[in-house]
């Protein structure tokens, strides 16, 4: 997840924890978007959208403990 939000970050736009958050919500909320996950595997668009959750959970962690 982490090298997947990185190659968004450079390839395409700046993209911000916050943003990946908003994108994985969007692959799941529009169909359009998500068949895209469900393509490559039923079952994929709630994976990753959990996945996402759970990268985002440690990035707020991990900056919560360098304070």
């Amino acid at each position: 997840v982490k090298a997947y939000h990185e190659f968004i970050d450079r390839r395409f736009y700046s993209c911000g924890a916050a943003m990946f958050g908003s994108l994985a919500d969007m692959w799941g909320e529009d169909p359009r978007f998500g068949a895209y996950w469900e393509s490559l595997r039923p079952g994929m668009t709630e994976f990753i959208r959990r996945a996402v959750a759970v990268y985002l959970d440690r990035l707020l962690l991990e900056s919560e403990e360098r304070l």
